[in-house]
């Protein structure tokens, strides 16, 4: 379950937006009136999820808005991350005084087609997954764009720059864990530093979540 990979302090919540029913607060409706239906839709149901959540934590009637980078501007107190993919969308929220920042993702592997691994995947990195079985090679590379979406969602919001793809390398170990480490010099970072994430396949889906508890 997509629980498994956050620590028992961060919220969860998560759904199929076609499947979910709720109307935008004015301020978030802002944000989608010219959008297509898929991403008013998908867009809708984050924010219904993510209402849900601030609501466990006593926080009503907050209209979640996004900043200039489209992320989500939680609350002062509060963390979170937001996800969707086909057919699916989830959320997850903490207190900043147990988390510093969380990231999430969800992909289908399916969708990570191998023309574009280039595009997100060092040397190193594609060189792996060409020793990998033919199998196994889709698998993989789609935790492996899935993890840096996770990391960038993650740490966008506390370094408040960009991560490019090609800036961190995921090494991927057993028992459901990553480590995501830093290929250059980024601000708050220095080469070689790793953060670990973890992931999960919930099939169709394969998830990757980060839990940054540092700085």
């Amino acid at each position: 379950m997509i629980e498994s990979i956050f620590p028992s302090t961060v919220r969860v919540a998560q759904g199929d937006p076609q499947q979910m029913e709720g109307e935008l607060y004015p301020q978030e409706e802002s944000f989608v009136t010219k959008s297509v239906m898929k991403r008013r839709r998908e867009f809708t149901a984050g924010r219904l999820l993510a209402r849900s959540l601030l609501n466990e934590f006593g926080l009503t009637d907050f209209p979640l808005l996004m900043g200039k980078h489209r992320e989500p501007l939680w609350p002062e107190v509060l963390c979170g991350s937001i996800t969707h993919t086909q057919n699916y969308c989830a959320v997850v929220v903490a207190r900043k005084h147990d988390v510093t920042s969380l990231g999430l993702d969800a992909v289908l592997p399916q969708d990570v087609r191998e023309n574009i691994w280039p595009a997100f995947c060092s040397p190193k990195e594609l060189a792996g997954l060409e020793a990998l079985p033919p199998q196994s090679r889709q698998q993989q590379a789609a935790l492996i764009f899935s993890a840096k979406e996770s990391l960038y969602k993650c740490l966008f919001p506390v370094l408040e720059c960009w991560i490019d793809f090609k800036d961190v390398e995921i090494q991927v170990g057993s028992s459901g864990y990553f480590n995501a480490e830093f290929a250059i010099d980024k601000k708050g970072f220095k080469k070689g530093t790793r953060v670990r994430g973890q992931y999960y396949f919930q099939p169709p889906y394969l998830l990757t979540g980060i839990t940054w508890t540092g700085l």
